[in-house]
């Protein structure tokens, strides 16, 4: 009987644990969240970090750092951050955008054009990947549309 009790409080302990480590990454998220559509970057970073550090495989928060270092330029960790959210969640396009978005800042341009075309492989109705592709192109100097007919 002692071990049954035993084993229960251990059991309670734990989802006790587990729902309180996911509520902390539900408010860091909101606040992170909150903050980018405030254009406050520095602090949607730290709270994405801080959710990080609860859920090191949240794929979502290391997505949106990638996005949110591209939109302040800082390429080495829009990169670094997009790598881990395609690895983490290899079948979301977002972060292929990202990552091929900064490789083309960083003239890069040839390896942005793949991993914006996987982007696009992933969902073809994305303006905002098509949009990008079309900078990458036009960068390299490429025509992005090609001829109707020869």
């Amino acid at each position: 009987m002692k071990n049954i009790l035993i084993g229960l409080i251990l059991i309670f302990n734990f989802i006790n644990m587990v729902w309180a480590d996911q509520k902390e990454i539900l408010d860091y998220r909101k606040l992170a969240e909150e903050a980018f559509q405030n254009k406050d970057y520095d602090k949607s970073i730290e709270f994405y970090k801080r959710l990080i550090k609860i859920d090191e495989k949240h794929a979502w928060a290391h997505y949106m750092l990638g996005r949110i270092y591209g939109e302040k330029g800082d390429w080495d960790n829009c990169i670094f951050y997009s790598k881990k959210a395609i690895e983490l969640d290899p079948n979301n396009f977002r972060p292929y955008g990202n990552l091929g978005w900064a490789l083309t800042e960083k003239n890069q341009i040839d390896e942005g054009i793949n991993f914006l075309k996987e982007a696009i492989r992933l969902n073809p109705e994305s303006a905002a990947v098509h949009n990008k592709l079309g900078y990458a192109y036009l960068k390299n100097g490429i025509d992005y549309l090609e001829p109707s007919h020869p």
